[in-house]
Protein backbone atom coordinates (compact mmCIF):
# COMPACT_ATOMS: atom_id res chain seq x y z
CA UNK A 1 0.00 0.00 0.00
CA UNK A 2 1.52 3.67 -0.45
CA UNK A 3 -0.48 6.51 0.31
CA UNK A 4 1.20 10.25 -0.09
CA UNK A 5 -0.24 13.10 1.81
CA UNK A 6 1.77 16.24 0.87
CA UNK A 7 5.48 15.99 1.37
CA UNK A 8 4.86 12.60 3.04
CA UNK A 9 4.46 8.61 0.95
CA UNK A 10 3.12 5.97 3.77
CA UNK A 11 4.57 2.47 2.54
CA UNK A 12 3.30 -0.39 3.73
CA UNK A 13 5.66 -3.44 2.93
CA UNK A 14 4.63 -7.17 3.89
CA UNK A 15 7.75 -9.57 4.08
CA UNK A 16 7.21 -13.38 4.24
CA UNK A 17 8.69 -14.62 7.52
CA UNK A 18 10.71 -17.08 5.36
CA UNK A 19 12.76 -14.65 3.66
CA UNK A 20 13.31 -12.98 7.07
CA UNK A 21 14.51 -15.97 9.11
CA UNK A 22 17.83 -16.72 8.30
CA UNK A 23 18.58 -13.09 9.20
CA UNK A 24 16.33 -12.49 12.48
CA UNK A 25 15.84 -15.76 13.62
CA UNK A 26 18.03 -15.51 16.92
CA UNK A 27 17.06 -18.54 18.69
CA UNK A 28 17.06 -20.90 15.54
CA UNK A 29 13.78 -22.07 16.11
CA UNK A 30 12.46 -21.24 12.34
CA UNK A 31 9.73 -18.85 13.71
CA UNK A 32 9.66 -15.25 14.15
CA UNK A 33 8.46 -13.63 17.36
CA UNK A 34 7.42 -10.12 18.32
CA UNK A 35 10.51 -10.01 20.63
CA UNK A 36 13.03 -11.19 18.35
CA UNK A 37 11.91 -8.80 15.57
CA UNK A 38 11.09 -5.95 18.36
CA UNK A 39 14.82 -6.13 19.72
CA UNK A 40 16.19 -5.64 16.05
CA UNK A 41 14.33 -2.88 14.91
CA UNK A 42 17.58 -0.93 14.24
CA UNK A 43 18.53 -4.15 11.96
CA UNK A 44 15.92 -4.74 10.30
CA UNK A 45 15.15 -0.92 9.47
CA UNK A 46 19.19 -0.67 8.18
CA UNK A 47 18.23 -3.77 5.55
CA UNK A 48 15.24 -2.23 4.25
CA UNK A 49 17.37 0.90 3.58
CA UNK A 50 19.53 -0.63 1.77
CA UNK A 51 17.36 -2.28 -0.54
CA UNK A 52 14.82 0.44 -0.80
CA UNK A 53 14.44 3.44 -1.82
CA UNK A 54 11.95 6.02 -3.52
CA UNK A 55 13.23 9.23 -4.92
CA UNK A 56 11.66 12.52 -5.96
CA UNK A 57 13.20 14.75 -8.03
CA UNK A 58 16.12 11.88 -8.30
CA UNK A 59 16.74 12.38 -4.84
CA UNK A 60 16.25 9.63 -2.49
CA UNK A 61 13.84 10.28 0.58
CA UNK A 62 14.49 9.48 3.93
CA UNK A 63 13.12 6.59 5.67
CA UNK A 64 11.71 6.04 8.89
CA UNK A 65 10.13 2.63 10.22
CA UNK A 66 6.97 3.63 11.83
CA UNK A 67 5.65 -0.15 13.54
CA UNK A 68 5.72 -3.39 12.28
CA UNK A 69 3.71 -6.01 13.36
CA UNK A 70 3.24 -10.08 12.82
CA UNK A 71 0.01 -10.97 10.33
CA UNK A 72 -1.03 -13.60 8.19
CA UNK A 73 -1.79 -12.78 4.40
CA UNK A 74 -3.38 -15.74 2.35
CA UNK A 75 -1.94 -18.04 4.88
CA UNK A 76 1.74 -16.79 4.61
CA UNK A 77 3.15 -15.53 8.07
CA UNK A 78 4.75 -12.09 7.78
CA UNK A 79 5.59 -8.80 8.71
CA UNK A 80 4.06 -5.79 7.66
CA UNK A 81 6.32 -2.86 8.19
Amino acid sequence: MLNIKGKMIDYELFLDQIDMLEQFDTNKDKHLDNEELSSQKERIESVLQKDLRIDVDSKPLTMEMLSMELTEKASTIGRIV
